[in-house]
């Protein structure tokens, strides 16, 4: 494999793992903590807006270089011509990587819009806000944010399954050259 295609191969994997762990701590760690250990809701928001903002600048280029390497290496893995079901897997991956994509740069945008209307950050609570734009936010990110999470970790979880359909498609053809002679 030429070495562009094995760089593009480990930045796509890293900007995945970038994409997805960020989130994943926030759902996961991140927001249980601030509200456990912060009492008051409007320091939680800036707490939390804080670190977004922070995140936000290693995120977006890493769903951008996500997608500009799978391009690199959906085109090394076409030359290699896998079997059928691989490219079923790779038409899979591809859809994964733009809605990847696409509800990635939606959530970056919706949180520029999110920043500029509440600068001081969104009051960060368990409980129903009285403000329709909080439960507005709070019902957009709960969605978008779960679909974002979702596409990001289905695309990092299928790379090993065309991997071994690779590798599958190359033990076929190098029989087939063998039997063919």
């Amino acid at each position: 494999m030429h070495t562009l295609v094995k760089a593009a191969c480990a930045v796509h994997n890293l900007s995945l793992a970038t994409a997805f762990g960020g989130p994943l701590f926030a759902k996961i760690a991140l927001r249980p903590a601030v509200i456990k250990e912060i009492k008051d809701e409007k320091e939680r928001g800036k707490l939390m807006a804080c670190a977004w903002a922070k995140y936000s600048k290693i995120n977006v280029p890493a769903h951008v270089a996500f997608t500009a390497t799978w391009l690199i290496e959906r085109r090394a893995i076409r030359h290699l011509n896998p079997d059928h079901r691989t490219q079923k897997l790779v038409a899979f991956k591809d859809l994964l990587i733009a809605g990847a994509l696409v509800t990635g740069v939606a959530n970056a945008a919706v949180g520029k819009k999110l920043v500029r209307e509440f600068p001081e950050g969104i009051p960060v609570s368990d409980k129903v806000s009285s403000d329709p734009r909080v439960r507005a936010y709070r019902r957009y990110f709960r969605v978008m944010g779960t679909a974002n999470l979702v596409f990001v970790g289905a695309a990092l979880a299928i790379g090993p399954a065309i991997a071994g359909g690779l590798i599958r498609s190359t033990r076929r053809n190098i029989l087939a050259r063998l039997l063919a002679k």
